[in-house]
């Protein structure tokens, strides 16, 4: 087999869909982007909802 019927054939190995590396990958970026987001969010968060909450009614 040459060399270019190896290259013909790792064409011919496409694969479609993710895997669960992928998938792991996608999960991990998507946890230190909330993670940071509450760091630098978290206490005007914090600040919001506690005024939201100071004007709601006691039952």
């Amino acid at each position: 087999m040459n060399m270019l019927d190896r290259i013909k054939l790792l064409g011919l190995r496409r694969q479609t869909g993710a895997t669960a590396t992928e998938y792991a990958v996608i999960i991990a970026i998507v946890a230190v982007v909330l993670l940071g987001a509450t760091m630098v969010l978290g206490s005007d968060l914090v600040n919001f909802f506690n005024g939201v909450g100071g004007k709601l009614p006691t039952p």
